[in-house]
């Protein structure tokens, strides 16, 4: 097999269904992302997904990196976004849209970023370790460990567990992944939140509880910080699944970014209201200026304190 696994893949919910959340920017390994997705899944018919794929629709530079899946009966489980690029905002924005088209049938969600490898039976090895967290409102979440693009998946599946790293020249907190020595047994306790691997019921996103914030524009480092807030004290607790689920591309020199493409001044400005809006929410700093084309500041849930 491509990527072996070393746990029993069988879960006991056979009818759930999943819906995927994906943002891709300009990103020539989307289409294999979505492809790899259904290929490597356990049951891929419970799986749906959404792309919002932001892209040059005006001169067609991008045409072709947005195709259609090969197989007819899989792109039909694909939901399409279309945005122009020059129109894009950051991942906030995209990560909402997305979240948008989550349906009353979806059981789960699992949010990815659009450059992507997958572990055989991935569906139900989430289903099942998600079952196995001693929380009410778990969350499965980690940074992936990291694949290169044309070579063979890594064999290593021990964990990451997501810590601090450190804080910025604007005050906000980095992340990083620090590898298990070994395979736990159970879901580790983790005490942070990534937006690139999240799986949780879908119950928590589609009654709004914790509604993805799209005003966020430009927001990159901060993201992760005021949403894993948010999901706490809304009563969400944090695990890492005990093996590699999936894998990230994190190198970034065959795609374009957002930061090469954007106008600089617009996207300093932006993220610096987003930032001002997450540390407002934080009790970290004062109220942003108000503004009629933005809605005001969202803030934390009511179910526990931060701290």
């Amino acid at each position: 097999l491509r990527r072996s696994v070393t746990r029993d893949d069988d879960d006991d919910d056979d009818a759930a269904t999943i819906f995927v959340s994906v943002a891709a920017y300009r990103d020539p390994e989307a289409e294999a992302t979505l492809a790899d997705l259904f290929e490597t899944a356990a049951r891929p018919g419970r799986i749906r997904a959404c792309v919002v794929q932001q892209y040059d629709c005006e001169a067609g530079a991008d045409d072709a990196l947005v195709g259609r899946l090969k197989d007819p009966d899989v792109e039909k489980r694909v939901e399409r976004v279309r945005v122009d690029f020059r129109d894009a905002a950051g991942p906030c924005p995209a990560r909402a849209a997305a979240l948008a088209r989550l349906g009353d049938h979806d059981d789960y969600v699992l949010q990815i970023d659009s450059h992507a490898r997958f572990r055989l039976n991935w569906d139900a090895y989430l289903i099942r370790t998600l079952g196995e967290c001693p929380a009410r409102t778990p969350i499965l979440t980690a940074y992936p460990a990291g694949y290169h693009a044309g070579s063979a998946l890594p064999k290593d599946h021990r964990p990451t567990l997501l810590v601090p790293s450190k804080f910025d020249e604007h005050g906000a907190l980095r992340l990083k992944g620090r590898r298990l020595a070994a395979i736990p047994k159970t879901p580790t306790p983790s005490p942070l939140w990534c937006a690139g691997f999240s799986f949780s019921r879908a119950a928590l996103w589609r009654e709004g509880a914790v509604p993805y914030d799209g005003s966020l524009r430009h927001l990159f480092f901060g993201e992760e910080l005021i949403q894993a807030a948010r999901l706490f004290t809304s009563g969400c607790d944090f695990f890492a699944p005990p093996e590699q689920v999936l894998f990230h591309l994190w190198e970034r020199g065959g795609r374009r970014t957002i930061f090469q493409d954007a106008d600089a001044g617009t996207r300093a400005s932006d993220a610096a209201r987003s930032r001002a809006a997450i540390f407002f929410a934080l009790g970290l700093g004062p109220a942003p200026p108000s503004s009629s084309s933005a809605p005001p500041p969202r803030g934390l849930g009511s179910k526990r304190p931060l701290a």
